[in-house]
């Protein structure tokens, strides 16, 4: 049981008359399908458990060349894609709950700012308010004209007050 320490790196894998290339093209055929159905019972999650599961073959093509070929490893590749895949789920959460607090923040920001205008508005004279005051009184309009705009957009008075 455990790692075959001794087989070979490259060149024919002990005992097999295969390459270590062929060795392992021949384990990701033989395994992919199975361990494929195991992670996606577990995740219920098909790309979640693909995205796995090409992790930890790109990691045993990485390892076993020098670190020796498993007895099982069907074992050795589910054990690698599950954790990958808890690694995957634990990250989805640590950003929705990023998100999650960022949107509350914008909203919050949002809110402030609302109370901000509405406490300048209701205030008294203010740069908005006085900004209407003279847009109201542009001097394209007539007199006549600018003093009912301005009463009418800034005091809030009816045409018939303002009459």
């Amino acid at each position: 049981m455990g790692p075959d320490r001794g087989a070979p790196a490259h060149g024919s894998a002990r005992g097999t008359g295969l390459t270590s290339t062929e060795r392992f093209e021949d384990a990701v055929r033989q395994h992919s399908g199975r361990v494929l159905a195991a992670l996606v019972g577990r995740f219920r999650d098909l790309h979640l458990a693909e995205e796995s599961l090409q992790d930890a073959w790109l990691a045993a093509a990485e390892h076993w060349p020098v670190d020796g070929w498993h007895d099982r490893p069907d074992s050795w590749v589910y054990a690698v894609a599950a954790r990958r895949a808890l690694d995957a789920i634990k990250a989805d959460q640590r950003r929705g709950r990023r998100e999650h607090v960022a949107h509350a923040e914008a909203d919050r920001r949002d809110l402030d700012e609302l109370d901000r205008r509405r406490e300048r508005w209701d205030s008294g004279i203010d740069d908005d308010r006085l900004r209407l005051i003279f847009t109201c009184c542009h001097p394209v309009l007539d007199l006549e004209a600018q003093v009912a705009l301005t009463l009418r957009s800034v005091a809030w008075l009816t045409t018939d007050e303002i009459a």
